[in-house]
């Protein structure tokens, strides 16, 4: 694609959406672009701030002052809407924070990081045992879709392990805006590291529960909820005491 190309195509997405949205055009968004059309980004430079030096007037950033993650872009002349939308955002937040994302199913996080062949769905299960899947299309209530335009582009692919805090942060409001989407209350999907011990403990008296319980337990408290043990053999663990 030619740079005037690319520039017009740039220019019109975002002008269309400002035409037909009352909502900040966020760089997220503008990331899939570029990589849904192949547009190159030089090495070595911050998405942001190449997009600075090559729409110079044409095209404005708008940056959260309580989240730098949360960066929009703009025409000049809605500069000023946007930037009130973000701020308005920001006391909707401080209104609402009784999200505790730390404790969100890793699976959750991952899934926002992972990277789809060409065609391929993604979707998360919101029941236990929490976990991803890609393919086709999955006709199950446990299972809701996550569309790429949920998913922050510049992020997709990487390691959540390797995540900045930023980045995290980014994640974490793409989660909020998908769950809004899909009317999914995320304090439902809150992974508790005793539930699964006290599932299979039941009613017993014993503080070790059985075998499965005792083997969970043994495990490094942050790889246990990653532990993954084919039915069969949970089942035998769970008979012995």
């Amino acid at each position: 694609m030619q740079s005037t190309d690319t520039d017009d195509l740039v220019i019109r997405t975002i002008q269309e959406h400002y035409d037909s949205h009352d909502s900040p055009f966020y760089l997220a968004a503008l990331g899939e672009l570029f990589r849904d059309n192949n547009i190159p980004i030089p090495d070595g430079v911050r998405f942001k701030d190449y997009l600075k030096i090559r729409f110079a007037e044409r095209l404005v950033i708008v940056q959260d002052a309580e989240n730098p993650a949360r960066i929009a872009i703009a025409p000049p002349e809605k500069e000023s809407q946007v930037r009130e939308q973000l701020a308005d955002q920001v006391s909707d937040r401080a209104e609402d924070s009784s999200i505790d994302h730390a404790r969100l199913p890793f699976a959750l996080i991952a899934a926002f990081c992972k990277a789809t062949l060409p065609g391929a769905k993604l979707y998360f299960r919101v029941t236990r045992p929490f976990r991803y899947e890609t393919g086709q299309t999955i006709l199950d209530d446990d299972y809701i879709e996550i569309e790429d335009r949920f998913r922050p582009a510049h992020i997709v692919g990487q390691s959540v392990h390797k995540l900045s805090p930023q980045e995290k942060q980014t994640i974490y409001e793409h989660i909020d805006r998908w769950a809004v989407d899909k009317s999914l209350d995320l304090r439902k999907i809150y992974y508790d590291r005793g539930a699964r011990a006290r599932e299979f403990r039941g009613d017993s008296d014993d503080p070790n529960g059985n075998a499965l319980v005792r083997l969970i337990n043994a495990q490094e408290p942050d790889l246990r909820e990653h532990i993954r043990i084919p039915g069969d053999i949970a089942i035998t663990l769970m008979q012995i005491r």
